[in-house]
C-alpha cells in the first residue's frame, strides 16, 4: 500500500518505493517469481515513479473512478507505463 489503508483519494506515499526496489531486485535475480502490485495514490502524477521502482501492476481507484471519462483515464495510465523503457535484468 502506498497510502494509509481505509479510504480512496489519499496522497501517494513515495517512501514506499524504497520497499519496492529491493523486492524488484530479488525478482530480477530469480530469487522470487511474482508480480509487484501497488495500491494507493496511483495516478498520472505517480504511476511513472512506481513503474521506475519496479511495480508491475497498479491499482488506480480514484484516478479512474473520479475521472470524467474512466476509460480514457485508464488508457492514459497505460500509455504512461508503456512509454517507459523496458527494465533490464
Amino acid at each position: 500500500m502506498s497510502v494509509e489503508p481505509g479510504f480512496g483519494g489519499q496522497l501517494f506515499i513515495a517512501e514506499v518505493l524504497d520497499k519496492v526496489r529491493p523486492a524488484r531486485s530479488l525478482v530480477e535475480t530469480g530469487h522470487l517469481n511474482l508480480l509487484l502490485e501497488l495500491d494507493g495514490g496511483i495516478n498520472a502524477d505517480t504511476i511513472e515513479q512506481a513503474a521506475e521502482a519496479g511495480v508491475d501492476c497498479f491499482v488506480a481507484g480514484s484516478a479512474v473512478y473520479s475521472a470524467t471519462d474512466p476509460a480514457q483515464a485508464v488508457a492514459r495510465l497505460h500509455r504512461q507505463v508503456e512509454a517507459r523503457p523496458e527494465r533490464s535484468a
